[in-house]
């Protein structure tokens, strides 16, 4: 089978000339890494949930990585979380910006090292939704 290439701007994560509109990641707690239970994380996942949908009221593509949540959740082989913040964690170099919802009070956190791959991709890092531009 052929790969099938497209030119630069045929890229569909290449954003459309004069689009405002930001694909923004969101950083926020999740803690199964650290020992929370399945209805903890859950409660963080609605929590950035919320905060995605705050972004789109303003005009903005959300990315909300805790939606993972549902995939692991009751999956008896589900991978580590080394695995999963690999796999959500890759999609930062695709967004515009990244949101901080809230930081865990643990060290070593997800949070922490979104933050700092944003900061070395330079990506604008919010540290409050009202800091994000509203385009509606």
């Amino acid at each position: 089978m052929q790969a099938v290439y497209c030119k630069v701007n045929e890229n569909p994560l290449r954003k459309l000339k004069g689009d405002k509109k930001m694909r923004v990641y969101i950083a926020s707690v999740y803690g199964r890494r650290h020992g929370l239970s399945d209805e903890e994380c859950e409660v963080n996942t609605m929590k950035a949930i919320g905060i995605g949908r705050e972004l789109i009221k303003r005009g903005h593509k959300p990315f909300i990585p805790h939606l993972f949540h549902w995939v692991h959740l009751h999956w008896s082989e589900s991978p580590d979380e080394t695995i999963y913040f690999n796999l959500v964690a890759e999609w930062i170099q695709f967004c515009d910006a990244l949101l901080v919802g809230e930081i865990p009070p643990w060290k070593n956190s997800g949070v922490q090292r979104e933050i700092d791959m944003a900061y070395d991709l330079k990506i604008p890092v919010y540290w409050d939704i009202e800091q994000v531009p509203n385009y509606l």
